[in-house]
């Protein structure tokens, strides 16, 4: 009688031991199938996703989490440079006519080059697509970074109303617009091929606005660029040298007025040009000026790559100053 009490006590016990395991191996078998499944989320699309790192007028705490200590190491550059340096990792200063170097620095040394890239976009733009074609503003459109040229979808502008935010104001957004009317990808190509059919052999592009760091080019072929601006392309010049322009309310879009936000602009010798600015490029400017000395006029060219932020136009000034110093 003992026995048989203690063998159903045995059973029982290797029962219940079984049935654990059981149980054990189930919630396994579910934790082992949940680390398999991958629960997608849409993506949302903002402003603020497609290159965090841009900037545009000044450094935006909110597009980087990061910039509070980049705007220390710029201040901490700023206070260690001698007060007399220019800042500028490369530059060229020629004469447009002549093709005669004034100063160079590093005139090689290839850089990602932010919104200079749009006189490109400007060109391929004025040479592919009907000026008169008229361009409907797509969400699609609006999602670069930045709101310069305040472009708002359902807008619709032709295609030569478009350069003055994208060369005035910089507008990533009209950069958007004509490189998607064109076709994005074969618009690349095109802005590609062209500066290789000048020579720029050190230049190339992966988007119109110049967001990307994969836009690049050195001080060299940024002259050759600059060169053939200013003998074959006066009236895309004539842009870059406004203050402002105004456009009125139409059926079509609202009333835009778009300001210049090139320092030159109000020079009387300047000529045209353009400004860029992002982290990785930092600050970057072609500026063309037309100075007259003994009856002479000299077209210049004054480009700077990787100025340190809020530098771009002092280092060109300073670079004019070297100038002034050698004619005289």
């Amino acid at each position: 009688m003992n026995y048989r009490i203690i063998r159903l006590i045995v059973v029982a016990f290797l029962i219940l031991i079984i049935a654990i395991a059981a149980s054990e191996g189930t919630k396994d078998t579910e934790i082992s199938a949940n680390k398999d499944v991958e629960v997608s989320k849409p993506t949302v699309y903002t402003k603020k996703t497609l290159d965090e790192n841009a900037i545009d007028k000044e450094i935006d705490k909110k597009t980087d989490t990061k910039a509070d200590k980049r705007i220390e190491s710029v201040q901490k550059n700023i206070e260690e440079r001698p007060k007399n340096s220019i800042s500028a990792e490369a530059y060229i200063m020629g004469n447009l006519e002549t093709g005669e170097i004034y100063a160079v620095q590093n005139s090689t040394a290839v850089f990602p080059i932010a919104s200079l890239s749009k006189l490109v976009t400007a060109l391929i733009s004025l040479h592919t697509i009907p000026q008169d074609k008229e361009i409907v503003i797509t969400e699609s459109m609006l999602l670069a970074y930045g709101e310069a040229g305040h472009l708002k979808e359902g807008e619709i502008f032709k295609v030569n109303e478009l350069y003055y935010p994208l060369l005035l104001e910089s507008s990533n957004d009209a950069a958007e617009a004509l490189a998607q009317t064109y076709g994005y990808v074969d618009f690349i190509k095109s802005m590609n091929l062209f500066v290789a059919e000048l020579g720029m052999n050190y230049t190339s592009f992966k988007d119109a606005s110049g967001l990307s760091s994969g836009n690049i080019s050195n001080a060299n072929d940024l002259f050759t660029l600059a060169k053939y601006i200013y003998k074959n392309e006066k009236d895309l010049l004539s842009i870059t040298r406004m203050k402002s322009m105004y456009l009125s309310t139409t059926t079509l879009h609202n009333s835009h007025e778009w300001k210049t936000i090139n320092p030159f602009a109000y020079d009387p010798n300047f000529i045209g040009g353009k400004t860029g600015r992002t982290i990785e490029a930092k600050e970057s400017m072609i500026s063309m000026f037309n100075y007259s000395y003994n009856n002479k006029i000299y077209p210049l060219v004054i480009i700077v790559l990787r100025s340190e932020f809020s530098d771009r136009e002092k280092d060109s000034g300073m670079l004019f100053e070297k100038f002034i110093e050698k004619i005289h």
